[in-house]
């Protein structure tokens, strides 16, 4: 079933890679053996690199697409529980689909989907193959934002001023299918799903946005969230070395700076922990992401088209 209507805590030791030969697999194997976790099969049409091969062991199996896997599947002695999805964004909600069809839970890297139709497609498809979706949401897990959300807790209430301020080295974010917006749906999902997720869950559902600045290398909005007022800013520059601007991720509430940055490794491994046991978002948590990045890109788009504050 999925997370919504589940009766158990889901439980998954063998697991599929969907994608296996970018860094964001590696994160998800990784997180999976320190859970005790099994990778048994990837699948990569361009094949793994050897030290990938050796991060994973040499008994996992490397398919070239769905069809191998499939196969792999039907003539394996011990079942695959689950199938990670960490191929590029528009094809998230394809190989969730996928998976569920087959009788496996899915495990998904953001975005799970470019649209909030195709998440309520995909929380159909899953009641009715009684499997569950889990999206990976691992900024949740980061020391500083859990410090937060429990000051938010005992605080007074109140509206909080924040600003969400993202500046990164670029050259990672415009090379094959990132660079087009069809396929990644741009810097709002690509690099800005994970903190819309972390304002809606820390300050409440949004209620007006207002897009200030929109293009394939910097967005901004203003966004009115139940607690607080956010400004919220992406920007993608060259590296440092070659003249770019500093890096930088950073959420600042009512003045106090949280360095996104800092504290980050090993947030999946966490994320895959709470997943394991029966602790992790349902597939409902990431709907609210999902349609504030819509909105977002849907007016930025609107703005761009007409020329005004494009980059």
């Amino acid at each position: 079933m999925s997370s919504s209507h589940a009766t158990h805590e889901p439980r998954y030791d063998r697991f599929a890679v969907l994608g296996g030969g970018g860094a964001i697999a590696r994160w998800h194997a990784d997180a999976i053996q320190a859970n005790a976790g099994r990778v048994v099969a990837v699948v990569e049409p361009a094949g793994l690199t050897p030290e990938r091969r050796e991060i994973l062991g040499a008994d996992v199996s490397v398919l070239a697409d769905l069809d191998g896997l499939a196969g792999e599947v039907e003539a394996a002695d011990e079942p695959i529980d689950a199938v990670v999805v960490c191929t590029p964004n528009h094809l998230h909600a394809e190989h969730v689909a996928w998976a569920l069809e087959r009788g496996f839970g899915a495990v998904c890297e953001k975005p799970v989907a470019l649209s909030v139709e195709a998440i309520d497609d995909l929380e159909r498809r899953a009641i009715e193959a009684e499997r569950e979706i889990h999206p990976i949401l691992q900024l949740r897990h980061h020391p500083g934002i859990l410090a937060l959300r429990e000051r938010l807790a005992d605080g007074p209430a109140g509206r909080a001023t924040v600003t969400v301020d993202y500046r990164l080295d670029g050259s990672r974010l415009f090379d094959r299918w990132r660079a087009d917006e069809d396929r990644s749906g741009g810097l709002v999902f690509e690099l800005g799903i994970h903190t819309l997720d972390l304002v809606l869950w820390l300050f409440g559902p949004a209620r007006d946005t207002e897009v200030l600045r929109y293009g394939p290398r910097a967005v901004e909005a203003r966004i009115d969230l139940e607690r607080a007022d956010v400004e919220w800013r992406l920007e993608v520059t060259p590296p440092a070395d070659e003249g770019g601007a500093t890096p930088k991720r950073e959420l600042v509430v009512d003045g106090d700076r949280i360095d996104l940055a800092k504290d980050c490794n090993g947030l999946h491994r966490h994320a895959y922990a709470a997943l394991l046991e029966g602790r992790g978002p349902e597939l409902r948590e990431a709907r609210a992401s999902v349609a504030l990045a819509s909105r977002i890109r849907g007016a930025g788009m609107e703005i761009a088209e007409e020329g005004v504050h494009a980059e």
